[in-house]
């Protein structure tokens, strides 16, 4: 729960990530991001699935049951806060979102692709 005053948010990393080490692109594409419920989420499934069925190329109805677990409302949990006369809770939404844009951070800043002579 959050308490008075503070905010609360559920966004991308960016360059806040802990030690960046180069990887074979294939092992970066195939590595799993996320975790919901019993689905792991490799990056390859999270671009794939968003392109294919969820606006990119077109919207299909029946996403993946990972892709689908991702983007539910509250998939990443939710904010919380508490007031005089009692609580709130707000699920959290769009964390495949977030995803994605981390994704593309991550891509436009890899020095191999910026710098591919370096």
């Amino acid at each position: 729960m959050a308490h008075v005053g503070e905010i609360s948010s559920y966004e991308p990393v960016l360059n806040d990530h802990q030690s960046p080490r180069s990887i074979p692109v294939r092992e970066w594409w195939e590595q799993v991001v996320q975790k919901v419920n019993e689905h792991d989420i490799t990056r390859k499934d999270l671009i794939l699935v968003a392109a294919d069925k969820d606006g990119g190329a077109h919207v299909d109805k029946n996403l993946t049951p990972a892709y689908k677990a991702l983007s539910a409302d509250g998939a990443k949990g939710s904010f919380g806060w508490s007031y005089r006369d009692g609580q709130v809770e707000m699920p959290i939404r769009g964390a495949h979102l977030c995803c994605i844009r981390q994704l593309g951070y991550e891509v436009l800043n890899s020095p191999k692709i910026t710098h591919p002579l370096a």
